[in-house]
């Protein structure tokens, strides 16, 4: 039976001796003899008797021998190593299962304690989730004023936001396409300070008060030179410091 055993072993042992083998004599020092003797002479190569072809061959092997021994002790160190942290892992498991059945009387006690102690109920109000901040924009369109030189089409921006906006604020509000400029005011306030103009495609307006208030609506109104209508895009509404 151990017989079966060990053959395996020793294959394993010639095949690792024979591939160091291989890789030393045909794979290092022929070559390197060969291209040693690739530019020189022919009375100037080098030319090894057969006693030193043998010699070589036989150290090389006994080369390969040590090789592979050093190998195989290498990998039973490796292989002792993990063994000892496997049981140092399991010693330690082991320790923490008895230390966790050293607690479960007390924990069961608890757990016996807590049902004849009766249910306890706690009660919190938890304070109501302040809303996201957040502004809508909507366009509608209509017929110019005529009073409007160039005037072919009219846009109405309407912004609402659902905070209040300190004043002085910044309301920008850009567009598709380009616009003739007209106004920017707080829808509901009756008199108010400030004024508009335009960048490009961005139509700009500063109210210097009164504030927007929570919900109210801000709008802005252009002009297109064309048939084609400014449509709005995206708004931007910001207090000042």
């Amino acid at each position: 039976m151990s017989e079966v055993h060990l053959w395996p072993t020793i294959v394993l042992y010639l095949r690792v001796v024979i591939a160091y083998w291989w890789a030393l004599l045909p794979g290092l020092l022929m070559p390197l003899i060969d291209a040693i003797n690739w530019h020189q002479p022919e009375d100037k190569k080098i030319k090894l008797p057969p006693w030193v072809r043998l010699l070589s061959t036989v150290g090389i092997l006994m080369v390969a021998q040590f090789l592979a021994y050093r190998n195989s002790i290498q990998n039973l160190s490796t292989v002792i190593e993990e063994k000892r942290q496997l049981s140092t892992r399991v010693s330690a498991l082991e320790a923490a299962n008895r230390m966790q059945e050293n607690r479960l009387p007390e924990q069961k006690q608890q757990i016996k304690d807590l049902q004849s102690a009766g249910p306890r109920v706690v009660t919190r109000t938890l304070p109501a989730p302040e809303p996201e901040k957040k502004c809508w924009l909507y366009n509608y369109f209509g017929m110019p004023n005529s009073r409007i030189k160039g005037a072919v089409t009219a846009t109405a921006a309407l912004i609402h936001c659902n905070y209040k906006i300190d004043a002085p604020y910044v309301v920008q509000i850009e567009f598709d396409r380009d616009f003739i400029p007209g106004s920017g005011i707080p829808e509901g306030a009756s008199m108010f300070t400030g004024g508009s103009g335009k960048s490009g495609k961005t139509f700009g307006a500063r109210i210097d008060s009164p504030p927007l208030l929570s919900n109210e609506e801000f709008v802005a109104t252009v002009y297109g030179e064309t048939d084609q209508y400014p449509r709005a895009l995206r708004v931007s509404v910001q207090t000042l410091k």
